[in-house]
């Protein structure tokens, strides 16, 4: 995966999920979700949380990468045989 870039993006730009894909097979296009008595108020925050819950997984693992190429590069400078005031 490309730093920068949005795991979530085939998600809106058209293409379904394969949840999205369970859904259109389960209820008829035509049936919006007030006339199926709820459940598609339930069905939909679900997608929404299981999204929301793979974004902060994401979030989590670019700012452990960020951190650690930081950390890295913080190493290097420490033992650069330069002086500090010559480093950038």
């Amino acid at each position: 995966m490309h730093i920068g870039t949005n795991p979530f993006a085939s998600m809106f730009d058209g293409q379904e999920t394969s949840s999205g894909h369970n859904e259109s097979q389960s209820a008829p296009s035509n049936v919006n979700s007030r006339d199926q008595g709820g459940s598609g108020r339930k069905r939909k925050q679900s997608h929404v949380g299981a999204a929301l819950e793979e974004y902060v997984e994401f979030k989590k693992s670019q700012t452990k990468k960020t951190r650690d190429a930081l950390d890295e590069k913080k190493n290097v400078m420490k033992s650069s045989p330069l002086p500090s005031a010559l480093r950038l």
